[in-house]
């Protein structure tokens, strides 16, 4: 799916509010609530997978990521949505791996109220 950075802060924003898009219930709540727990048996990961979105429980962080380091994270108890792109050159260095984004939602985190 290609998107822009403001499409995708829409999509987590829907998945943020259960759904929700102006105050129209266009997804299913349920669906949400299944597409973002745990489908998956633990795995060497630290995070677990639901369906396409990773899930840090330690951290109450739900995120989504595309090829080359296009990332969406979900910090409900911060009613927090942060969306982060990298440079499309997905071969060699410039990509951004996912410890690397969330150490950066980590530090908003720290900073919001």
């Amino acid at each position: 799916m290609e998107t822009t950075p403001r499409e995708l802060a829409k999509i987590a924003l829907c998945v943020a509010d259960s759904g929700r898009w102006e105050n129209e219930q266009i997804i299913p709540a349920n669906w949400i609530k299944e597409m973002t727990t745990s489908q998956t048996p633990q795995t060497e990961y630290e995070y677990i997978m639901g369906y396409y979105w990773w899930i840090d429980e330690a951290n109450d962080i739900s995120f989504m990521n595309g090829h080359g380091g296009q990332y969406a994270f979900i910090v409900p108890s911060k009613e927090l949505v942060v969306v982060m792109t990298a440079i499309p050159n997905t071969q060699g260095d410039y990509q951004i791996e996912a410890d690397q984004a969330l150490e950066v939602v980590y530090k908003i985190m720290e900073i919001t109220y």
